[in-house]
């Protein structure tokens, strides 16, 4: 657990033999490990209540926690997908969060894979679980796995070498429902 939590910026530059470069940056953030109970102390999602652009209100909803991620209103939680304004944080009768592991409960090993990508998965009951690889832009760019898993913690791996370079987002589905998001670098 770092001991410097905020704003971070982490920029790469890419030159090649003829001296043209290419940047990119992305801004992370540090945050406090928080621990959240039984969605006591948790305000339900109420859609008349403006929702700030600074991101960061946890609301239960549906016995799940979300946190909004920018502006919003009259926008259920849970509906509008990875790129909604909503961010699925856990179920409230176990939510345990660690905001360093993405404010999710499901481990994914470094998120920086090479060829291989390890996922903890912790399953509350049997179901069907999807997990797919999007482009950073959110276009689909590999179905990992789509199975049912049974009740317990399932230690997954996946072949990524075949991907290129780059960011993407993991995208984790339980019985079609329950949603988590995870950031994954690939690099060489």
């Amino acid at each position: 657990m770092p001991s410097d939590y905020g704003n971070y910026t982490i920029k790469v530059t890419a030159t090649d033999g003829k001296n043209a470069s290419a940047s990119t940056a992305i801004n992370i953030v540090i945050k406090k490990p928080v621990t959240v109970g039984d969605c006591n102390g948790i305000p339900a999602w109420n859609p008349v209540i403006v929702y700030p652009s600074t991101g960061g209100v946890k609301v239960s909803h549906n016995q799940n926690i979300y946190q909004n991620k920018w502006w919003t209103q009259n926008n259920e939680p849970g509906t509008g997908g990875p790129w909604g304004p909503w961010e699925f944080i856990a179920p409230c009768a176990t939510a345990k969060i660690n905001a360093f592991e993405g404010l999710e409960h499901t481990q994914v090993g470094l998120n920086t894979v090479t060829n291989q990508l390890e996922v903890l998965l912790p399953q509350k009951s049997n179901g069907m679980v999807d997990i797919e690889m999007y482009t950073i832009d959110g276009k689909l760019s590999k179905q990992l796995t789509q199975t049912f898993l049974t009740k317990g913690t399932h230690q997954l791996f996946f072949d990524v070498s075949g991907m290129i370079e780059g960011f993407y987002l993991l995208k984790i589905k339980r019985n079609k429902v329950h949603q988590e998001i995870k950031k994954v670098m690939i690099i060489r």
